[in-house]
């Protein structure tokens, strides 16, 4: 029941950015205990989720210490539209948290 609630949130995230932080607050129960390296890397032109890592930086142990970026021109789907600049990152996170 929890997960078709947040998919459906997630789905109309796109709509109303009152949703967007609403699904956050849901989802932080996990990310507030995570240790491990978590980089955020969201992009510089996403109307959606736009200051959002903001909430991750305060919120997630994990991003402590870590040189976190923001992808130029990736958009709200920043994997397809900024692929290779997001893979370098994750590269370069692994490689130095390794």
């Amino acid at each position: 029941m929890r997960d078709s609630f947040v998919d459906t949130l997630f789905r109309m995230a796109c709509l109303d950015k009152d949703i967007v932080l609403l699904t956050a607050d849901l989802g932080f129960g996990i990310f507030e205990k995570f240790e491990k390296p978590f980089l955020c890397a969201f992009a510089d032109n996403d109307p959606v989720t736009q200051g959002g890592e903001k909430q991750f930086l305060d919120r997630v142990p994990g991003t402590k210490g870590l040189p976190h970026t923001s992808i130029k021109g990736g958009g709200h789907f920043v994997q397809e539209n900024a692929a290779e600049q997001l893979s370098r990152e994750i590269v370069q996170l692994i490689q130095t948290t390794s």
